[in-house]
């Protein structure tokens, strides 16, 4: 459920309230609302230019909004500086100094902040042992790989210790094999350091691998805010469903509570609450179709293409193309049945695929 603006403020570390941002009077973000908690790993998931980016930046300081409320730990932000929110930026091109080596990257903040030489290498080691990265200290920044580059400008954020750490499509730079790795790394080192991560992602993997919690913007709107198993199974309106993840989008219509019908047949479902004999929109991801004699539904497969674990079909049904995924083999040509358990059919009333949350 979409958390929704009060009077009182929420009880997260960072809170955003009827957040709203333009541009030469364009709206970039329009009437935000969210809060975040300790130690959450929360990410921002939305397409190019949905005003993601200028989210985090006015999170971190580096814009402010037109109108809204941001608030760390209980207080009122808007306005103070980034190097006084006691929150740190990790941005997707590093910015490390490529004239100094690793140890003189990490310790470049706390030098600015006049800490003991003793203390310095304590907290530069603690931060390279974090990252797994201890000996690599007087490593050139240019001799070291992507993932290295990243870990080291995530040290350099954490050595400050802030209480939230914002970091901006970080792995975009990096082979897919590379950024698989550093997803589950980036994970263990939020739970290690025992900071607020926040996160922005044009990548639905990204997000829902990594995330305690996801938002999910379009068009500078929040569409859903949700864990990632509800973001990916329960997606509350046709944006979601269509962006995250792989879904085939069926027109149907609603017969009663817990009857839907599409494609020519009827299925039970677990939805209630529709107007009876409504048109619906019916969601169903390409893994959850059953194939096998006795499915209600009959179709001809017009492709197969291995995928690794999978076979991805493209079936037939009606005139309505399907993509079904299945560990069984397949060939194009073929005849074939599916089904769809009453648990994996999601409903959205027309109305409320099209609105905006």
């Amino acid at each position: 459920m979409i958390e929704q603006p009060t009077e009182a403020r929420q009880e997260g570390l960072v809170e955003l309230h009827d957040i709203s941002k333009a541009f030469d009077g364009k709206p970039i973000l329009k009437d935000i609302n969210f809060s975040v908690d300790k130690n959450q790993f929360l990410t921002i998931l939305g397409p190019s230019g949905c005003g993601k980016t200028t989210l985090l930046r006015m999170i971190g300081g580096f814009e402010e909004p037109d109108s809204g409320t941001i608030f760390l730990n209980g207080k009122c932000i808007n306005g103070v500086s980034p190097h006084d929110r006691n929150i740190n930026t990790v941005f997707q091109k590093y910015s490390l100094f490529p004239h100094m080596n690793v140890y003189d990257n990490i310790a470049f903040g706390l030098k600015l902040k006049k800490q003991s030489a003793k203390t310095i290498n304590k907290k530069v080691k603690d931060a390279l042992k974090l990252v797994s990265l201890s000996g690599f200290e007087k490593r050139s920044i240019e001799a070291l790989s992507g993932g290295e580059q990243q870990r080291v400008a995530i040290a350099r954020a954490l050595v400050m210790h802030p209480q939230v750490l914002l970091l901006d499509e970080p792995l975009s730079a990096l082979d897919r094999r590379l950024r698989l790795d550093m997803q589950r790394e980036l994970k263990e080192i939020q739970v290690k350091a025992g900071i607020t991560f926040i996160y922005v992602t044009h990548d639905q993997e990204e997000a829902l691998t990594m995330s305690d919690k996801v938002i999910v913007l379009n068009n500078g709107a929040i569409q859903q805010i949700d864990t990632p198993d509800n973001i990916y199974n329960e997606p509350v309106n046709l944006f979601v469903a269509d962006f995250v993840g792989t879904n085939n989008i069926i027109d149907g219509r609603f017969i009663e509570d817990h009857r839907v019908s599409f494609l020519g047949a009827e299925f039970e479902c677990d939805d209630v609450g529709f107007v009876k004999n409504s048109r619906v929109h019916v969601i169903i991801r390409p893994e959850d179709f059953i194939l096998g004699e006795g499915g209600k539904l009959s179709g001809h497969i017009r492709s197969a293409a291995f995928k690794g674990m999978v076979n991805e079909l493209v079936v037939l049904v009606e005139d309505t193309e399907l993509i079904v995924r299945t560990t069984t083999h397949y060939v194009a040509g073929t005849d074939v049945f599916l089904d769809v358990i009453p648990f994996n059919i999601h409903v959205l009333t027309e109305e409320k695929a099209d609105e905006k949350v």
